[in-house]
């Protein structure tokens, strides 16, 4: 969210039954998206794409969550995100010691109870998430610097 804030729901992370090294996924997948400041890059593109001059970011952001022709229009920029959250975020997770076996652990359960993939949507395809998982952890181990194992 605006600011660097993260929401995770308690009902989501229960619904998933995540241990704590995939807890930690999910918490660096959400930092690398305030890192990236993707919050920042979505409010750029929405007063360039659909905004008004002199336009406040709050009507901007407001505009994007009724308008959806800009929700379409912006849709690969946010698939763009959720992949390099999800690479930045299993670096950080890597970098801060966390299993590898929890970042593909993560993506896995994530799949698992994910709906088909819809017809509009956000998020890269969950076999192209998952697949990345088990190519970075091929990578992190190829390595030889497996930080450590939680």
């Amino acid at each position: 969210m605006a600011g660097g804030k993260l929401v995770i729901g308690s009902a989501f992370v229960e619904h998933l039954k995540l241990n704590d090294g995939e807890l930690a996924m999910l918490l660096a997948h959400e930092v690398a998206h305030a890192v990236a400041e993707h919050h920042r890059e979505e409010l750029s593109e929405v007063l360039r794409i659909g905004g008004r001059k002199n336009t406040t970011p709050q009507v901007a952001m407001a505009q994007l969550d009724a308008d959806l022709s800009l929700q379409l229009r912006l849709a690969t920029l946010s698939i763009q995100q959720e992949s390099e959250a999800d690479d930045l975020g299993m670096l950080l997770a890597h970098r801060a010691g966390w299993s590898t076996r929890d970042m593909v652990g993560f993506y896995t359960k994530l799949a698992a109870t994910a709906p088909a993939q819809p017809l509009f949507t956000s998020y890269p395809s969950m076999a192209s998430r998952l697949s990345m998982a088990k190519g970075m952890t091929k990578l992190f181990e190829g390595m030889g610097n497996e930080v450590g194992r939680r």
